[in-house]
């Protein structure tokens, strides 16, 4: 009979005393927020993790905070022959990644080593 009452407790109290223990799921880093991954399953994490509105608010060259998810406002302005340059922002007082020089004066230097440099550096970017 007390063996069964032991049992009994133990049935009873072990789902009670798992309730208050911290689950890993609960607690643990996003993806996106954990060094330890890749760049490419962050990014791809991060993304997932954006409602529809959201990614389409961030495909602009304003783009608002999305504070659920740490994501700061930024202002940039990009097009492939300069980089990315002409008012990126993050903050005051923050300056252009990249700037390319335009293309005639690319041209004018007669040299086509520093044009093709700065057309590959995009794709080296990428990968």
């Amino acid at each position: 009979m007390k063996a069964r009452i032991v049992k009994l407790l133990l049935v009873l109290c072990v789902p009670v005393v798992m309730a208050f223990l911290p689950g890993t799921d609960i607690a643990k880093k996003p993806i996106y927020l954990d060094t330890s991954y890749s760049f490419r399953e962050r990014a791809v994490d991060l993304v997932s993790r954006l409602s529809l509105e959201e990614k389409q608010s961030l495909l602009g060259n304003n783009m608002p905070s999305v504070p659920r998810l740490g994501i700061n406002a930024f202002r940039v302005w990009n097009e492939a022959l300069h980089g990315v340059m002409g008012g990126f922002s993050m903050g005051p007082g923050a300056a252009s990644p990249t700037s390319f020089p335009n293309s005639v004066a690319l041209g004018s230097a007669w040299d086509p080593d520093p044009p093709v440099a700065s057309w590959r550096l995009p794709s080296l970017l990428e990968s």
